[in-house]
């Protein structure tokens, strides 16, 4: 895979961006694009055809709004097997979410809500952390 370093310059990938961007050379001052699984992993049709014409183009970096590391709620396993083959299928190496809770027992709440208290929010994502990682390592 091509190499991002700490002055690779990227821009954020919007659907309104994938027209033009699988259509013209690669634009030599961009050297990534940053792009929300959620919003393309389960796309289809021509829209996909175009994100893995840009994807030969430019390397694609992740940065999720779903994981939601420190809910009250087990992680998702088929969103993170759902992330995992994306991530996979494109080759991106680097990937990030926010560290917030975003899902309690009663549903998704879609705002990024930070934590309160510390200690006890190092013990949740001590343990969110150690889950994943256990996920991961399985899969």
């Amino acid at each position: 895979m091509r190499t991002i370093t700490d002055t690779s310059k990227g821009i954020g990938l919007r659907m309104e961006h994938i027209e033009m961007l699988s259509e013209m050379p690669k634009h030599p001052d961009i050297d990534f694009l940053e792009l929300a699984p959620e919003n393309w992993m389960n796309i289809g049709g021509e829209k996909r055809e175009r994100l893995i014409e840009i994807a030969g183009k430019y390397p694609l970096v992740a940065h999720g709004l779903s994981l939601s590391i420190g809910d009250c709620v087990p992680l998702n396993e088929s969103y993170l097997a759902d992330v995992a083959r994306f991530l996979n299928e494109f080759d991106i190496e680097i990937y990030s979410d926010h560290l917030c809770f975003l899902e309690t027992v009663r549903g998704i709440c879609m705002t990024c809500c930070p934590f309160r208290g510390i200690k006890k929010i190092s013990t949740i994502w001590y343990h969110a952390f150690n889950e994943f990682n256990t996920w991961s390592s399985a899969h």
